[in-house]
């Protein structure tokens, strides 16, 4: 049976732990991105194995041996074996599987306890396997290695890049493994621009519209034979009618870390040494890097206008703070935390929006801050008086927003896709109340709330610096709940595309692109 999206989202959340074994690989794929990185080192023995002794203790139960290429390591049988006997559950490589063509090896490699083998194998037909790997014989040599495997009865899945020289064949190469082979998962990986990717760009870029109409043939394929497809880095609007296919937010969380050397400099330093026209373009992490300069630039021009304090502040860290905001910035506050900036907005322009669980301590809290504004998910906040309230809407609370002229709505976001259902109220639902009572909303673009759209304002978060200075985690993050907006392809037809931002992803993983209609 096939996966449903809870299913799949659990998966893609499961702890597991990378490995990378070698800086080497025996292919030389033409549309590579990790090329850079591939020095010809072989990662000593012993370093490996302290590390997987490492994840282990941590509570990895899952190991992903990846490369390079994991197998030509000297000692990937010996790292197999390690890995059992420390108490992994799951042991997975993935490999071009060209070594798997020896039997001897791959019999040593299954008795050493290999569960799963996931193959680059990027077309069913052989001149172009051949030259996107830049191997003659690659091919050939894989196909053995997957009979081999299967003599064993190994768990394979494929990896398949997608590219101009595969594209148009996408839906036949995945039939061609699922018919000969039994081979019934799938991971369907968007073209990258870096290393000898970015090389041979121009040969090997896709037009959105074509990666579109070729996912959706294939998909639709895999939805009629049970087959599970997975896609990596695909950008959603091109997954637009078959947005359950859309990767977890999640994921991303993988590419920063991988590239958090890179944004460490230039978070430090300013310096980001991967950006350039050709390459960000197309780039998976782009909205990221645009969100991670502009908090930076925002911080040292003093421009923070916005700030949301998130727990208790040193007075290190309050400084830095409050040496970069504005002098009539506003700032989101719980009211257990008001101490900690009461120093900072006393005889201040300073403006304080409460941020509420309970109406318990709140007028006290309001009347000493001097706030304007609450913010809450709890409807109690409807009865204050005086004071401007913003109800964050939930399915329990959108009827009490019912006869309440005059209240400013927010549309949450949800941190993943179970939250999405359990929190958001239905859009349609959204926009009976928003016409019938002429209420205002933000987080929604205007193509949905129309003339009752607001500003939807996003707030530098305290915690994004520590004691030492910027923390990569934390903004990244922020990012996956505030700020991973998307539009679909036909939003270029809008009269407000320049000035939209989209909407959240698991909004479009929950509602789909179809809830977007272009203002003309």
């Amino acid at each position: 049976m096939p996966l449903d999206i809870f299913n799949k989202e659990e998966i893609a959340t499961e702890k597991r732990f990378w490995l990378r074994t070698t800086k080497r690989c025996n292919n030389h794929c033409i549309f590579c991105h990790d090329s850079e990185v591939q020095n010809g080192e072989i990662i000593g023995t012993e370093t490996l194995k302290k590390e997987i002794k490492s994840a282990f203790d941590s509570g990895y139960t899952r190991l992903i041996l990846s490369g390079g290429e994991p197998t030509i390591h000297p000692d990937i049988i010996e790292l197999i074996k390690f890995a059992k006997k420390s108490g992994f559950r799951w042991i997975q490589i993935i490999s071009n599987g060209r070594m798997f063509a020896y039997p001897d090896f791959t019999s040593r490699a299954v008795l050493s306890g290999l569960n799963e083998v996931t193959i680059s194998f990027h077309s069913h037909i052989e001149r172009t396997a051949d030259r996107l790997t830049d191997i003659k014989g690659s091919f050939r040599q894989t196909i053995k290695g997957i009979e081999n495997l299967k003599r064993h009865n190994i768990v394979i899945s494929i990896d398949i890049v997608l590219n101009r020289l595969n594209l148009k064949h996408l839906r036949d190469t995945i039939a061609f493994f699922f018919t000969r082979y039994k081979i019934a998962e799938f991971d369907l990986l968007h073209l990258t621009p870096f290393g000898r990717s970015l090389e041979n760009y121009e040969i090997l870029k896709v037009n959105p519209k074509e990666e579109k109409r070729a996912l959706k043939e294939a998909i639709g394929y895999a939805k009629e034979n049970n087959i599970v497809v997975w896609t990596n880095r695909v950008p959603p609007n091109i997954l637009e009618g078959n947005e359950e296919y859309i990767q977890d937010p999640h994921k991303i969380m993988d590419e920063i870390y991988g590239r958090s050397e890179i944004f460490g400099k230039y978070l430090n330093l300013g310096v980001l040494e991967c950006r350039s026209i050709k390459r960000c373009e197309d780039c998976f992490v782009r909205e990221f890097c645009e969100f991670l300069i502009e908090i930076r630039t925002r911080y040292l021009k003093k421009r923070i206008d916005r700030i949301e304090i998130t727990g208790p502040l040193s007075k290190r860290v309050r400084d830095k703070i409050f040496d970069h905001i504005s002098y009539n910035a506003s700032i989101l506050i719980s009211p257990e935390l008001l101490g900690f900036v009461s120093e900072e907005t006393e005889d201040s322009c300073k403006n304080i929006i409460l941020k509420i669980k309970d109406l318990n301590g709140t007028e006290e809290a309001i009347k000493k801050s001097k706030c304007r504004t609450v913010i809450s998910e709890n409807a109690d906040i409807l009865n204050l008086r005086g004071i401007k309230t913003k109800l964050v809407l939930t399915q329990e609370n959108i009827r009490k927003a019912e006869n309440r002229k005059g209240l400013e709505l927010i549309f949450p976001n949800s941190p993943d896709l179970k939250s999405e259902f359990e929190i958001i109220s239905d859009i349609q639902s959204v926009k009976r109340v928003i016409k019938q009572q002429n209420l205002c909303i933000s987080n929604l673009p205007r193509c949905i709330s129309r003339e009752h759209y607001r500003e939807h304002f996003y707030f530098f978060r305290s915690d994004f610096i520590d004691e030492n200075g910027f923390v990569l985690s934390n903004i990244a993050e922020d990012f996956l709940l505030n700020r991973n907006y998307h539009k679909s392809l036909r939003c270029n037809k809008c009269i407000y595309f320049s000035q939209c931002r989209g909407i959240h992803i698991n909004h479009i993983r929950r509602f789909g692109f179809g809830i977007l209609k272009p203002v003309k």
